[in-house]
């Protein structure tokens, strides 16, 4: 049988307001204490008006409903009903519009509608209030946050870690153990800028004011995040701070930052195999990303030419015109240019060769300007401009 078939607890209803502005039936008994104010509480509802039409239902989401008690974050008769319900309990509420919405109307809820809500409770959480429960709450979060990492929900880790760290102001130690727990799951899940952030916080110092550069995009990195003070201080030694913010640098091919915080942290801890591994991968990628800006230089310049902007010569049978004031035939233009190899048609007995290819050398290099000998190498098979 689901929760929202099964059978009344015999015994009448309950009121919990004057007026019975809120009766309560129990549909299931649950155990356990009840929740407290200002509780987090999580549950399953679904709400109805007096004629059993329904206006609205977490459970048709498929997401649990989460609001803390007695925050006033939900209507009055919620408040009131679900203070006195145990985990696990399953209970009908019927809500008379003083403690509902009143004599506004809401969406599909007409104004002065009396309100029937099935309501689930399946968890609540108590904050802290003395040091010894929030070191308590701190460790319970850490542990669960843990068992999550082991299963890879590093996302769900987060969720844990982060309300952990709400006790910093009397355990500071937890804090950093939490921090560069965080640390990790941002790295784990695309974060590396929030990983950054986390081990920062930690305490290694901040980085120089003058921006390293990032050989694989030419650009200054950016150290906006980097250049924070220090939350936490009495940690500006942490090795393992300094190796997983070294490993976010690495993930945004910040390699200059990566390796900086790699020998710091080598020093540290010179036996750490972890760290020595990564900067073997830092100084590998680097090289990689830079033998690839190389190559992407280096193919852009060969595909320039000295006749990339010079339109090549038009033959024609009969007189050829090629721009410099003398007519030659083709057959001769040919037989020039295949000695000459500058481009030009020029009649080979009426011009010395040497005059006249000691011109077009000149006007060759005004156009090239790749600082080869053309003298001697003319005629160089391979030469690419």
């Amino acid at each position: 049988m689901s929760s929202e078939q099964a059978a009344p607890v015999p015994g009448a209803a309950i009121s919990l307001a004057p007026d019975d502005a809120v009766m309560k039936e129990i549909l299931r008994e649950g155990k356990g204490p009840l929740p407290t104010p200002l509780s987090t509480v999580s549950v399953h509802y679904v709400g109805t008006l007096l004629n059993g039409t329904k206006f609205d239902s977490s459970r048709d989401r498929g997401t649990q409903f989460t609001f803390k008690l007695g925050a006033q974050q939900v209507i009055k008769g919620w408040d009131v009903g679900v203070a006195s319900m145990h985990v696990g309990e399953l209970a009908r509420f019927t809500i008379k519009p003083d403690y509902a919405y009143g004599d506004a109307a809401q969406a599909s809820i007409p104004a002065n509608s009396t309100l029937v809500f099935e309501v689930e409770l399946f968890s609540f959480e108590t904050l802290p209030e003395t040091p010894a429960q929030k070191l308590q709450f701190g460790l319970d979060h850490k542990q669960s946050g843990n068992e999550l990492v082991k299963q890879g929900a590093f996302a769900e880790a987060l969720g844990h870690y982060k309300k952990a760290i709400d006790t910093r102001a009397q355990h500071r130690d937890l804090v950093v153990q939490l921090r560069l727990n965080m640390a990790l799951c941002h790295l784990k899940v695309g974060q590396p800028a929030s990983a950054v952030e986390m081990c920062t916080k930690v305490g290694p110092p901040p980085p120089p004011a003058a921006a390293p550069t990032n050989p694989a995009t030419s650009r200054p990195v950016c150290l906006r995040t980097l250049a924070r003070p220090q939350v936490l201080e009495g940690e500006p030694n942490n090795a393992k701070a300094l190796y997983r913010r070294a490993c976010a640098h690495h993930a945004v091919q910040d390699f200059d930052l990566a390796r900086r915080d790699l020998v710091a942290a080598a020093k540290l801890a010179p036996a750490d195999r972890a760290i020595r591994e990564e900067y073997a991968k830092v100084q590998q990628d680097q090289s990689a990303a830079e033998r690839k800006a190389r190559s992407a230089y280096s193919g852009l310049f060969s595909r320039i030419t000295l006749t990339d902007d010079i339109p090549a010569p038009t033959h024609s049978e009969g007189p050829h015109e090629c721009g410099c004031g003398h007519d030659h035939h083709h057959e001769e233009h040919e037989e020039h240019e295949e000695q000459c190899g500058c481009g030009h048609d020029h009649h080979h007995e009426e011009h010395h060769h040497e005059e006249h290819h000691h011109e077009e050398h000149e006007e060759h290099e005004e156009h090239c300007g790749c600082g080869h000998d053309h003298e001697e190498h003319h005629h160089e098979e391979g030469h690419t401009h």
